[in-house]
């Protein structure tokens, strides 16, 4: 869908989904894959009893020793997915082919784990599925996983989880892991393995998710002008999302780059008496911890101060002098100036 943003959470040794990349360069986790015993089908889009269809409890699978569970931490608002979710995952196995079954849930407050949607991959036709590509051991493989599209909002204080297996029996085939295609061919013989799923700088696994976006309101206009010295505030508003979220806010370069604006963690940005160096296009991150929107430009002209006339001291001191002289020479005109009289006759 248009409106869903593609954010990616990576694996971590510790069994936590993280927005940060893993920064350990050799971080892994194993898990022993047996055949003969292979994780079971639990509810999901299956046939079977209505008991055990459509979403369930998967509280069941995450003890067993061949499946590993990751969750991210309490969502402090609404994680809202709408379309095909991805796992990548980067694996090792020392057998020639294995199965990679995942699954995402809602993890509640009280541990349950409620199976959202699921898919599986075959190792051996990830890269192509027409032609099998045997595993060597020691090699590491780069995995996608794609699960069906689906369309969920986790509540906040829920947990998204993920849970990585060899199999989902028996919704799909069980993998013999000795290279047969299906598990009853003729000489078809069940292989232990150990699987190794990377989770570090090099390779980091990750979970690909549509998250539908928050939407960002821009108020006011999206050009302020602005006298020298007159208080002026952007704002920004989040519609339908007010607590759980991070503000910063950013001034461009007009290049391509930008800076973050000190402590400028708010939905406001304020200048109490603007100055022409505050000019500039302003825009603001949102964040709730699993995705970011940036607002529109918001662009911020500040008028120079009105420029006042100055004189120089030694300019002031001669005007002064010029002036008094001027007055000087019209007071001395008025006193030597004769009075207008009419002449005298004499008779």
């Amino acid at each position: 869908p248009t409106d869903t943003e593609s954010t990616v959470l990576y694996l971590s040794d510790s069994g936590t989904l993280n927005a940060e990349a893993p920064l350990s360069p050799n971080a892994t986790l194993q898990y022993a894959v047996d055949p003969s015993d292979p994780v079971p089908t639990l509810f999901g889009a299956v046939l079977q009893g209505a008991a055990t269809q459509g979403p369930g409890d998967l509280q069941a699978l995450q003890s067993r020793n061949d499946v590993l569970m990751f969750t991210t931490e309490v969502l402090g608002q609404p994680m809202s997915i709408e379309g095909q979710v991805m796992a990548r995952l980067f694996i090792e196995c020392d057998t020639v082919d294995t199965d990679l079954a995942v699954r995402l849930t809602d993890v509640f407050p009280d541990g349950r784990s409620i199976l959202l949607v699921d898919g599986i991959q075959r190792v051996s036709l990830a890269a192509d599925p027409s032609h099998r590509d045997t595993l060597a051991p020691g090699t590491i493989y780069d995995v996608t996983v794609s699960l069906y599209p689906t369309a969920a909002t986790i509540p906040a204080g829920h947990r998204l989880g993920l849970l990585v297996a060899p199999s989902n029996y028996d919704r799909y085939d069980v993998n013999m892991q000795d290279g047969s295609d299906i598990s009853d061919d003729a000489g078809a013989v069940p292989m232990s393995s150990n699987v190794k799923i990377h989770a570090n700088a090099t390779h980091p696994s990750s979970l690909t998710l549509p998250l539908v976006r928050f939407a960002l309101t821009l108020q006011g206009a999206s050009e302020i002008t602005a006298g020298f010295g007159e208080p002026v505030l952007l704002e920004v508003t989040t519609e339908g999302r007010s607590a759980g979220l991070e503000y910063q806010w950013f001034v461009l370069d007009g290049q391509g780059g930008r800076t973050a604006v000190a402590s400028a963690t708010s939905s406001t940005l304020s200048f109490a008496s603007a100055e022409e160096s505050d000019s500039g296009v302003y825009v603001l991150t949102v964040t709730d911890g699993t995705q970011t929107v940036e607002s529109a430009p918001i662009t911020l002209t500040v008028d120079g101060p009105s420029e006042v006339p100055t004189i120089s001291p030694l300019a002031a001191a001669l005007l002064c002098l010029t002036v008094a002289g001027l007055g000087w020479r019209i007071r001395r005109r008025e006193y030597f100036r004769a009075p207008a009289s009419s002449p005298t006759r004499v008779s």
